[in-house]
C-alpha cells in the first residue's frame, strides 16, 4: 500500500505543534514519549505522551542555526551549522542542560550516534565529501578521532551505521559504503550506483532503504544490488523512517506511507 498523507483523505492529522519563534523544524527524534525538535534558535522537547495535545516542556538554547540532532541514552547530540558540536543532558527532559561543546566547523547534514562515537558528515569542499568521528565517551569533553575527505562531489546527505560499516547517501546518485572499524582512518569501501540522487538512508535487517529525487531505492548489503527501485512515486523525498511494516518518505508538502508486505 502506498498512501499520500498529502491527497488521501483518508488521513485526519491528531494534532499540530508549532515551532516557538521561528517557522521551520530543522530535525526531529522520538524517545519515551517525547520529541526532541531543532528551531532555528534551541532545542525543543515536547511531551507527546497524549498525541492529541503535544505540549511544549521546554526549550534550551542553542548555538545559531542547529541543524542536526541525534539522542543516545541521556544525552542529544547538536551540529549547529559552521560554529559547535553540543552535548544536551536529557536525565531530566525537563530541564536540557548544555554538558560539552566542542567548536570548530562540522559538516552538519546528518548526524549519528552509537555508543561512544558521534559520526558527523556533509560536504567537505566542491570535490569531496568529509565524515567526522568524534569520542563522545565523556561526553562534557568530545575527542576528535579522524577528520577524512572522501571523493564525492555533492558531499554525503545521510548516514546509516551497521555494525562497523557506514552507509552514505549522495546527491550523485550512490550510495557510499565506509568501513569505520578503525574510527582513526575510516576506509571507503565501495561506491554503488543508484537510479537518482540519494538525500537519506535507514538501514533494516539485509536491506538499506533510501530516500532521493522521484522516489524510493532499496538496495541488499550482501552484494550492493539495487533491488527495488520505486521512481514511480515522482516525488523529490528528503527523508526516510521506518516504523514497523510502515515506511515513511517525507518531501515537501509530502509525506508517503509504504506498507510493506
Amino acid at each position: 500500500m502506498i498512501r499520500n498523507w498529502a491527497t488521501d483523505t483518508g488521513i485526519i492529522p491528531y494534532s499540530t505543534y508549532a515551532p516557538t519563534n521561528v517557522d521551520q523544524h530543522f530535525a526531529i527524534r522520538e524517545c519515551d514519549d517525547l520529541l526532541y525538535l531543532l528551531n532555528g534558535t534551541g532545542l525543543e522537547v515536547v511531551d507527546i505522551s497524549d498525541p492529541l495535545r503535544p505540549s511544549l516542556l521546554r526549550t534550551a538554547a542553542t548555538n545559531p542555526k542547529p541543524y542536526t540532532l541525534d539522542i543516545e541514552g541521556d544525552y542529544a547530540f547538536v551540529v549547529a551549522v559552521a560554529t559547535e558540536f553540543e552535548v544536551f543532558s536529557i536525565a531530566n527532559p525537563t530541564i536540557p542542560t548544555l554538558v560539552g561543546a566542542l567548536a570548530g566547523s562540522w559538516p552538519a547534514s546528518d548526524l549519528e550516534v552509537v555508543g561512544n562515537r558521534a559520526y558527523l558528515v556533509g560536504s567537505g569542499s566542491s570535490s569531496s565529501a568529509r565524515m567526522v568521528i568524534l569520542d563522545v565517551s565523556n561526553p562534557v569533553s568530545p575527542v576528535v578521532l579522524s577528520d577524512t575527505l572522501f571523493p564525492e562531489t555533492n558531499g554525503f546527505k545521510g548516514i546509516a551505521l551497521s555494525g562497523e560499516i557506514a552507509y552514505l547517501a549522495t546527491n550523485s546518485s550512490s550510495v557510499q559504503v565506509i568501513d569505520v572499524s578503525d574510527a582513526t582512518a575510516p576506509v571507503s569501501t565501495a561506491v554503488w550506483p543508484a537510479t537518482a540522487p540519494v538525500t537519506d538512508i535507514l538501514i533494516s535487517g539485509e536491506y538499506a532503504y533510501c530516500s532521493g529525487s522521484g522516489g524510493m531505492f532499496v538496495f541488499d548489503l550482501t552484494n550492493g544490488t539495487e533491488v527495488l527501485n520505486l521512481s514511480t512515486l515522482s516525488w523529490f523525498y528528503d527523508s526516510i523512517a521506518r516504523i514497523g511494516r510502515h515506511i515513511y518518505l517525507g518531501g515537501f508538502e509530502r509525506t508517503t506511507d509504504l506498507e510493506m508486505s
